[in-house]
């Protein structure tokens, strides 16, 4: 789970990301979260890009471009992510609408509200409600299927390697990993052992597909025919292109 925080003042940040880390050690279903913080709009729109982070958390009160304004511009890249506004007032909840924020936190906040914030934020979205459930001591892992990059086997285990570049290790068969994962079409057999997300391939290389982490899962030669259709099926039935004709 990536996090933004996009707050002028320091003490709130140090704040909110405490929340954040509290909210997911006892919510196990989206994982470990990843925070960053800037300190303005600008800062955080320069170092943005679609997809590069599930929920970001803005003060609306901001030097600078506030936070209506960094939210429209966000939104004209990426509509999925989550967006939770932090006011000292409800009267922005009516701008809210024009970004489609998932919710609001009215400063002070307790990390009851907060954590009714954020899971409300979470849950609005089909796409973050999407996971799977891995063995893993002491409790079950739970990821979301868009924070899995790539799954390869290790002897016995099963790596599974996430945006973040965290890599979980669960042992379970790879049989049973197809089978979790069966149904889902933005996942592949790149070869036998190593299932992609085709959604995070960044580039295919000759014998490679270079993924969004920048790792690169190698293929055989005498696959790639095969392996390059499945992708281009892929592109095709994701695509918008599609609805023009």
């Amino acid at each position: 789970m990536n996090v933004a925080i996009i707050d002028d003042c320091k003490t709130d940040q140090i704040t909110i990301s405490h929340c954040i880390t509290q909210y997911f050690t006892h919510e196990h279903t989206y994982g470990s979260p990843s925070i960053r913080c800037f300190d303005s709009g600008e800062a955080f729109l320069s170092a943005f890009g679609a997809g590069q982070f599930d929920l970001i958390l803005l003060d609306c009160c901001m030097a600078g471009m506030n936070g209506l304004e960094t939210a429209l511009e966000i939104r004209k890249l990426d509509k999925r992510c989550a967006l939770v506004f932090i006011t000292v007032s409800t009267d922005y909840a009516v701008d809210g609408y024009l970004v489609s924020a998932s919710g609001y936190l009215v400063k002070p906040f307790t990390e009851q509200s907060f954590a009714q914030a954020i899971q409300v934020a979470l849950s609005g979205s089909a796409d973050q409600r999407t996971y799977v459930t891995l063995p893993h001591a002491p409790h079950p892992a739970r990821l979301l299927l868009k924070d899995i990059v790539f799954c390869d086997i290790d002897g016995h285990y099963i790596q599974v390697h996430q945006r973040n570049g965290a890599i979980l290790r669960v042992r379970m068969t790879f049989r049973a990993l197809c089978d979790l994962l069966a149904g889902h079409p933005q996942f592949m057999e790149a070869f036998r052992g190593c299932i992609v997300n085709m959604a995070h391939i960044q580039k295919v290389e000759e014998l490679n597909f270079l993924m969004v982490s920048g790792e690169r899962v190698p293929f055989r030669k005498k696959e790639r025919k095969k392996l390059l259709q499945q992708y281009s099926d892929y592109l095709f039935d994701n695509t918008d292109l599609k609805q023009l004709g």
